[in-house]
């Protein structure tokens, strides 16, 4: 995240849970009980229309997409939902009849999007399938909305939910090319299996559990966690489907959906067997889980693109090979 949207977010951010603090007072105070309606009426209003209309404000000349502001309403709907009395909860089931405008508007809003992407994927890739899924609807949707955050997140959001429903029976995206796995080996395809089941199972438990308390938490932390375990069969798959591959140029590295990028012949300095020390050495981790067992070293700045846009630099990169020799053989062919 940029500088400038920190500046915008941060001042929102702290007035935000300022406001919905002193909702939290006002209606747990003895005045409440006094006035209930009125104060009712009052925090409700706070919570649900004018926290949103602080963030617009502070998005309205930044590069944040101002249909950001829907997901702020609905949170901020969602938390009067949990901290006003049900018995005092007039005002916010008025403000709730706006809720199915905005799903209309969001429905429209996301199937043009969405010709938008398909058109501008389909352009992308003729001129550049070879690149990749992630890499082609990245550019894709950089070229219908500009470069930015909305681009960015909307790329990411793509892939994970492309990886983790259509990945399965998808093939290796560098099949003409020479190319190396780094899931293997190291356990990485049982490690997610796990951790994914372990994920739905305390799910459900978890829901089961908090709905006695609040359905509307319960729902949110189980889309969370289905969320979740998307995205760990997404990163799955997409580590199966991107392996590292050779070019006539250079490599290009890919770690599953989380990093990629590509170093030229001319930029590898050194190739050691060796995981790097962590306390130590600076370096960018490209190792899926575990320990790294080779240590790249280059003789200028390399850049790494991951997730929602962020970016690295760095003059080290560590990646687990299922074949490390046989790496470091096609390396020395090409230099």
């Amino acid at each position: 995240m940029t500088q400038a949207l920190r500046n915008s977010l941060l001042p929102f951010f702290l007035l935000a849970v300022g406001i919905i603090t002193a909702s939290y007072f006002i209606i747990n105070s003895a005045q409440f009980k006094e006035m209930p309606s009125l104060l009712a009426m009052a925090s409700t209003l706070d919570v649900t229309l004018l926290i949103p209309g602080i963030y617009f404000l502070f998005i309205r000349k930044s590069t944040i997409p101002k249909i950001t502001v829907i997901p702020v309403f609905v949170l901020c709907f969602i938390t009067a939902s949990i901290l006003l009395p049900k018995e005092h909860q007039q005002t916010l089931s008025v403000i709730e009849y706006a809720i199915p405008v905005i799903e209309l508007f969001v429905i429209g809003f996301t199937i043009y999007n969405i010709r938008k992407i398909v058109k501008a994927y389909n352009l992308q890739k003729g001129e550049s399938g070879h690149l990749g899924f992630i890499e082609t609807v990245n550019q894709a949707t950089e070229n219908a909305f500009g470069k930015g955050v909305f681009a960015n997140v909307l790329a990411t959001e793509i892939s994970i939910f492309h990886y983790a429903i259509l990945g399965w029976k998808k093939k290796v995206e560098a099949e003409t090319a020479k190319h190396f796995s780094y899931h293997r080996e190291n356990g990485y395809v049982a490690f997610m299996v796990t951790i994914t089941l372990a994920l739905i199972a305390e799910t459900v438990i978890l829901h089961i559990w908090i709905a006695d308390w609040n359905s509307i938490l319960a729902w949110i932390l189980t889309g969370i966690s289905i969320y979740s375990s998307f995205f760990l069969m997404g990163d799955l798959n997409a580590a199966r489907l991107r392996p590292i591959f050779f070019t006539d140029e250079g490599i290009v590295f890919r770690a599953g959906l989380r990093w990629r990028t590509k170093v030229l012949y001319s930029q590898i300095e050194t190739l050691e067997y060796r995981t790097p020390d962590k306390e130590k050495e600076i370096f960018q981790n490209f190792a899926l889980t575990g320990d790294a067992n080779v240590l790249l070293t280059f003789n200028t700045d390399i850049s790494a693109k991951g997730l929602y846009g962020l970016s690295k630099t760095f003059t080290k990169l560590a990646i687990h090979l299922d074949d490390k020799l046989g790496f470091k053989a096609e390396i020395e062919k090409r230099i």
